[in-house]
Order: structure tokens, then C-alpha cells, then sequence
């Protein structure tokens, strides 16, 4: 699907991802709450980029008898076949700011698809992951956390396609939308979508329309160095 994209590790949800005995193994066990939707795709999230990289986004290594432990209650073999290693699914892993991500691709150097340019959107707005981390957990406590599930809207211009997001007025409507109607309607209405030119697996140009709060508008100041 992905063909010669940078993409970000994932995949399908598995029933197991959704099992409430993850909750114990949360960094913050203080919250009560019950094991959630979000929760099952954050440990999604870790499973497939482990399954997919080799990268295990944990706080903790386990002890060596708990591994053990673990492996001896874990489901037997469902089935007899013979697995083939094939090096097709990762073919370049690239480490780089979220800004040289956007660069690269303004510039035709690499593709993305619009969710990871959604994502490096709004991570490029910090300098420090710590603050990245702050502000998203401030953001989840404060507000409600919905999945980002875009939803396609023809446009009346061939050469673009429009995929509204959740808080767009225009969100999960079948309707033919264009860039032009919301200049017409006043005040302006809420807006959360992105605007994408050129071919599927090979986009030349995304834009992020918003005016809900969801992008910070600038980027964080850079620390100086200290002579």
C-alpha cells in the first residue's frame, strides 16, 4: 500500500492489544480509569513498531524470570507452516527531525502520505520530545482524545483531494466542498482538513487547513548556545 513512502511503523488492531491486563504495565498506575480504546492503540502502536523495527518503546527492561515467565503462559502453536525471512517490509529507516522530514518532501525527495504529514506538522513545532510530551499530555487530560480517521470529500477541482478531520464542519459529510466555498460563509466555519495535489502513492504538495486550535501556530524557540 505504502510502495516507496516513509510511513510510520503500524498496523491492524489485534484483539490481544485490546486486553485490559496491559493497564498494569502503564507508567502512571494511579489512574483508575478503565483500559480504553486509546489505550489498546498505544500498545497497538509499541507492538507493531517493535514487530516492525526492532525499537521496544519501554521505560523498563524486563527481568529475565518475568520474560520466562511470560513465554510459558503465552498462547501454543495455532498453526503448522513454515515461515519465509523476506526483508521487503522495512526496506530504509531513516532518523531525522520532523523538519527535515517536511523539507525533504516540499522539496520531492522523499513521499509521505498525509497522516505522517500531519504528524511531523505538528511535531515540528517543538525543539525538545520533553515538551512534545508535555504538551500532548496536557492536551489528552483536558480534552477528550478522538482518533484521527480522515474522511475523503470529493472536491470540485480534479487536481485536489480533500480529507476533513475530526472538528471540521464538513467532517463525515458526503458533500462536494472546495477551497473557495469557506470564503463565502461568515463567520468562518470550523475547519480541520487537508488539501492534497497529485497522484495516490506519489503526493506533491499536502496543506493543513485549521482554525480549531489543533496545529500550534509557531514553532518553540530554538535555546541559544552559551559562549
Amino acid at each position: 500500500m505504502a510502495k516507496s513512502a516513509h510511513v510510520f511503523p503500524g498496523g491492524k488492531l489485534d484483539d490481544l492489544d485490546r486486553d485490559p491486563e496491559w493497564k498494569r504495565y502503564f507508567s502512571s498506575p494511579e489512574n483508575e480509569q478503565d483500559y480504553s480504546e486509546l489505550d489498546s492503540l498505544k500498545v497497538c502502536a509499541i507492538r507493531e513498531m517493535y514487530e516492525e523495527t526492532g525499537f521496544l518503546a519501554v521505560s523498563q527492561n524486563i527481568e529475565p524470570e518475568k520474560a520466562a515467565s511470560f513465554r510459558a503462559n503465552s498462547e501454543g502453536k495455532r498453526t503448522e507452516e513454515m515461515m519465509l525471512l523476506q526483508t521487503d517490509e522495512l526496506v530504509q529507516l531513516d532518523l531525522k527531525t520532523p523538519q527535515e522530514f517536511l523539507t525533504q518532501f516540499k522539496q520531492g525527495e522523499i513521499s509521505l502520505y498525509p497522516p505522517q504529514f500531519y504528524q511531523m506538522t505538528q511535531m515540528s513545532k517543538f525543539f525538545k520530545w520533553e515538551d512534545l510530551a508535555k504538551n500532548f499530555m496536557a492536551n489528552s487530560i483536558s480534552v477528550d482524545s478522538v482518533p484521527m480517521q480522515p474522511f475523503f470529500v470529493k472536491s470540485k477541482s480534479p487536481k485536489v483531494s480533500i480529507l476533513t478531520l475530526p472538528g471540521d464542519y464538513m467532517y463525515m459529510k458526503k458533500q462536494n466542498v472546495d477551497a473557495v466555498d469557506i470564503k463565502d460563509i461568515q463567520p468562518p466555519p470550523p475547519l480541520h482538513r487537508m488539501y492534497a495535489e497529485g497522484k495516490f502513492g506519489k503526493l506533491t504538495s499536502i496543506e493543513i487547513v485549521e482554525n480549531i486550535g489543533a496545529i500550534k501556530e509557531s514553532p518553540l524557540e530554538v535555546p541559544k548556545s552559551k559562549m
